[in-house]
């Protein structure tokens, strides 16, 4: 039996906003995975390899959208993964002035700042599990616009409801809906995984989607 998690206000209600909220967690915790609240840094890498299956990223472009202070492009370069450029999209002013001072030859940007570019792949890695006023609205929106922006594809993970508790804070969305308007509204090339332990011994509560330009065996 499904339980739910029941309290009057999510914590970035309380924070005001989803800004607000990531503000303090990045004065608390500083360059940790806990300031993008991923529960541990093994399942933080383990979304990232999870993402990066798309395609190979060999001397592609990067865009990471809600990148915080840089940790998706910390791990492609542990990966050795050889991308030509890295560019970040972030909300909080205090994590892109961090990240930009850490990783001096990639690019940080205000989502806001997002220019006609157009790069090979983007990504999205936990920034749609806040829960907010009008979460599918906000993920429909990102994902098409991310979409026109890249050549080769995107990827991206969210909160599955295939799971047994749900807690207050997070924002769970049905697979097959997502699956159904990436197919009907951006490419008829998708795919979606939720066959992964995000962490051991659990059920698979996450899945990823990859939309892809082309067939993927021509990407």
């Amino acid at each position: 039996m499904r339980r739910i998690f029941k309290s009057n206000k999510t914590k970035v209600e309380q924070a005001g906003s989803v800004e607000n909220y990531y503000q303090t967690l990045f004065k608390e915790f500083g360059d940790s995975h806990e300031t993008v609240r991923y529960s541990s840094k093994e399942s933080q890498l383990k979304r990232y390899k999870n993402l990066i299956t798309v395609g190979d990223l060999t001397g592609c472009t990067v865009l990471d959208f809600g990148c915080g202070v840089g940790h998706f492009l910390e791990f492609l370069l542990s990966q050795q993964q050889s991308i030509e450029k890295y560019t970040g999209l972030e909300i909080v002013p205090e994590m892109l002035a961090f990240a930009r001072t850490k990783y001096s030859n990639a690019n940080f940007f205000p989502p806001t700042e997002l220019s006609n570019l157009s790069y090979d792949y983007g990504f999205v890695s936990g920034t749609f599990n806040d829960k907010m006023k009008n979460n599918r609205r906000f993920w429909q929106d990102t994902v098409v616009e991310l979409f026109s922006k890249c050549k080769k594809g995107i990827a991206f993970n969210m909160m599955s409801t295939y799971v047994d508790f749900q807690n207050i804070d997070l924002f769970y969305e049905n697979p097959e809906y997502v699956f159904k308007f990436v197919k009907n509204n951006l490419t008829p090339y998708v795919t979606l995984r939720h066959d992964f332990e995000t962490k051991k011994h659990t059920i698979p509560f996450e899945f990823v989607i990859y939309a892809y330009k082309f067939p993927n065996n021509e990407s």
